[in-house]
């Protein structure tokens, strides 16, 4: 059995963590990813963007590299992707090719048949992008809307962020990804696809419309930011907060429906008080 969630420090350990091998410690050591040796080379597989995924030559100069994780269990049925673009930020339609190129039963993928593939939703991406000093890793996962359709959810971060969001996100990724024991391999499967799928919602703006998952999720956003309400338009914060609420929620608030839903979540007392 995984460790149970605990709350993150205020010292998050996602402020160290700036690049694929510091994420392999992170993995190992936060969630106990069974990886013995911290020897990228011999912990991956690695794929040629064109040769193996069929990347045009101007798509894959925009790919450093795309490798495996090699199967860290034996019943592990899902693939653990790391792809590495170039400096700038994740392409996602880009990684929406790479995607297709192993799902079973793709154009790309019946070109190497001795080549593992899998379903779309058993597929995990680690990305790293952006300037070096400011690496940016995200997790990437897809759901199938239908055969032909995916929705990607993202769940990531750079150094450089402000800290309750590096908070709020390695909570998340403590909450779904720690490792399962013995017996548990479907049930974390399960765990890991609902920490990005979106469930369904409608458009909520006001607190009253929130259900109670909802308005438990606004509270511990707004209790982990550093600002308080009348301070909070216009910054960084309200926007992780805003952006981080959706992703958990699976709803889609404007900027200003979210500001809505604060507003009157204060004036009915709902949100814990902060020293001004």
């Amino acid at each position: 059995m995984g460790k149970a969630y605990e709350s993150v420090s205020a010292a998050s350990k996602l402020a160290n963590v700036g690049s694929f091998d510091q994420l392999l410690v992170y993995l190992r050591d936060e969630l106990e990813w069974p990886i013995d040796e911290i020897e990228v080379d011999e912990l991956t597989f690695e794929y040629d963007p064109c040769k193996d995924l069929g990347l045009s030559v101007d798509a894959a100069a925009r790919v450093q590299a795309v490798k495996q994780l090699r199967p860290l269990s034996d019943t592990q049925s899902w693939g653990i992707f790391y792809v590495e673009f170039e400096p700038r930020y994740v392409p996602l339609r880009l990684l929406e090719r790479i995607l297709k190129a192993l799902v079973t039963g793709r154009a790309t993928s019946r070109k190497h048949p001795s080549r593992k593939t899998w379903r779309s939703d058993d597929l995990l991406f680690v990305s790293v992008s952006g300037q070096q000093g400011q690496r940016r890793i995200d997790f990437a996962h897809f759901s199938r809307k239908s055969p032909a359709k995916s929705d990607i959810r993202v769940l990531g971060w750079n150094p450089l962020e402000p800290q309750a969001k590096l908070e709020w996100v390695e909570t998340q990724l403590q909450r779904g990804l720690q490792w399962p024991g013995n017996g548990e391999i479907g049930q974390w499967a399960r765990r890991w696809r609902d920490t990005f799928l979106k469930r369904p919602g409608r458009e909520r703006g006001a607190w009253a419309d929130l259900d109670k998952a909802s308005r438990k999720i606004l509270t511990e956003l707004y209790a982990a930011a550093d600002l308080t309400v009348d301070a909070l338009p216009y910054t960084a914060d309200f926007d992780w907060m805003a952006d981080a609420f959706n992703e958990a929620t699976g709803l889609n608030l404007t900027a200003h429906d979210f500001w809505r839903a604060l507003s009157s979540a204060r004036k009915t007392s709902q949100l814990p008080r902060k020293q001004r």
